[in-house]
């Protein structure tokens, strides 16, 4: 160790003091250099047997995360009756999750159905998905006789000037005047059509909540429902919060559309189309209401 020194001295021109320093650094830097493979040398092989039981591990999880991704992922199409169905049911025909919750909250809430028609307008049920399902659809027929003796129910007479008034001019009052929509349900339906900017087509009335098919039946004998007087939809000028209000346009696509304004102007339905901003189904719905 002296010898060191004295050659650091003489070398570097180092005093004492220097050369102690220069020793002990040199033997921290040796010490880390050398430490991880004396530390891999000695240290017990523990981690290949924790990676083993890892390995062991995963093994016996993946063959059920493959079963269970397997469940449901392709259709199994048979025969079903709606009224009867259970939510697994409507998995397994291949709807989604919230699409069979839906059926099931209108089978309690709006009653049964009757036709094939009406389960056609569950909200969201696209009509490729319905087209392939039709023909599985069982609706057993129940003509029951009513006794002699049982009391008739006569539904309120609608009166025939009703049918003159176009459901874009209706009030509460003349909805109420329906068999079946007290007043709860015309202002429901008020609020739903204002949303809209005015309803175009009979369908659209299917999608207020809680309105049950027979009573909407009755709605198009007293009502007329044509496109006149809908309020249009500027798409070049409307600010997003003001589409985003629309029930066809979520938050999103009017994102997408104010941004692709700025680079595109909309002239047509076509440029809406291209700018990938509203789903088919809901631009299809769309269109009686856009202005450019």
């Amino acid at each position: 160790m002296h010898g060191l020194k004295v050659w650091l001295r003489h070398y570097f021109g180092f005093t004492t003091r220097e050369s102690n320093g220069f020793i002990v650094l040199a033997s921290i830097l040796l010490f880390v250099l050398i430490f991880p493979s004396l530390y891999d040398l000695y240290q017990p092989e523990k981690e290949p047997i924790v990676a083993s039981i890892e390995i062991l591990k995963a093994d016996s999880i993946l063959p059920k995360l493959s079963v269970s991704s397997k469940i449901y992922k392709t259709p199994q199409l048979f025969e079903f009756d709606p009224n009867l169905a259970s939510e697994q049911d409507f998995l397994k025909l291949g709807l989604p999750s919230f699409l069979a919750k839906r059926i099931i909250n209108y089978r309690n809430k709006a009653g049964r159905f009757r036709k094939k028609e009406e389960f056609a307008r569950i909200y969201g049920l696209q009509e490729e998905t319905y087209n392939k399902l039709e023909p599985f659809i069982h609706l057993p027929e129940q003509t029951l006789e009513k006794p002699k003796w049982e009391k008739k129910e006569w539904e309120r007479p609608v009166s025939k000037t009703l049918i003159s008034i176009e459901i874009n001019q209706a009030d509460t009052g003349s909805l109420k005047s329906v068999n079946g929509i007290g007043n709860v349900l015309a202002n429901r339906i008020l609020k739903y059509r204002n949303s809209l900017g005015g309803f175009t087509t009979q369908d659209q009335l299917y999608e207020v909540y809680g309105l049950d098919s027979l009573v909407a039946e009755k709605v198009f004998k007293s009502f007329k429902i044509t496109s006149t007087g809908v309020k249009k939809l500027k798409i070049n000028h409307l600010s997003l919060d003001s589409l985003a209000k629309h029930p066809y346009i979520k938050r999103k696509s009017a994102k997408i559309l104010v941004n692709y304004r700025l680079h595109h102007k909309i002239e047509s339905v076509d440029d809406v189309r291209n700018s990938r901003a509203i789903e088919p189904d809901l631009l299809n719905k769309l269109i009686p209401y856009l202005e450019f």
